[in-house]
């Protein structure tokens, strides 16, 4: 397994920053054709295109992408359409993708991807898995173990 440390196509080095708050993206390549994209901290507004663009410049280079959103500690609904878009990109590219998201991700995506469209995975082993063995890469979001607490 090789690793290569990417640096993001943004002019901001490897975070986004707003304020005192920061997303920071990082990649490694767990195989020649295949991405593990990491994205940390907070993504909102103030850095969602900072976001796309680094998710988005790894599709041309792999031939399978993991974005790994665990360490998302929020997660605005200005994110999703990133998410969408990047599926449909994937899949007009022949790319297979999938992301594992934080319970900040699941929060805002069992409002906005109630339909569960996205391809979603509890960890990022499984990911993997699926994308090399074939098999759709998507899980229900109910059945991703997180720490979330919803109030009704």
């Amino acid at each position: 397994m090789s690793i290569v440390n990417v640096a993001p196509p943004t002019a901001a080095g490897q975070s986004a920053h707003r304020g005192d708050q920061m997303a920071g993206f990082s990649t490694r390549w767990v195989r020649p054709s295949t991405a593990l994209v990491t994205v940390g901290g907070e993504l909102d507004a103030a850095n969602a295109r900072q976001f796309a663009e680094y998710a988005m410049g790894h599709i041309s280079r792999s031939k399978e992408l993991i974005l790994d959103l665990q360490s998302v500690q929020f997660f605005s609904v200005s994110c999703v359409p990133t998410l969408h878009n990047l599926n449909m990109r994937c899949a007009r590219e022949g790319v297979g993708w999938a992301f594992v998201p934080s319970a900040a991700v699941l929060r805002v995506l069992r409002i906005c991807d109630p339909d569960e469209q996205l391809p979603a995975a509890p960890t990022i082993k499984i990911a993997l898995s699926r994308l090399r063995n074939g098999f759709p890469p998507s899980a229900p979001y109910g059945s991703i173990a997180t720490n979330a607490i919803f109030a009704v």
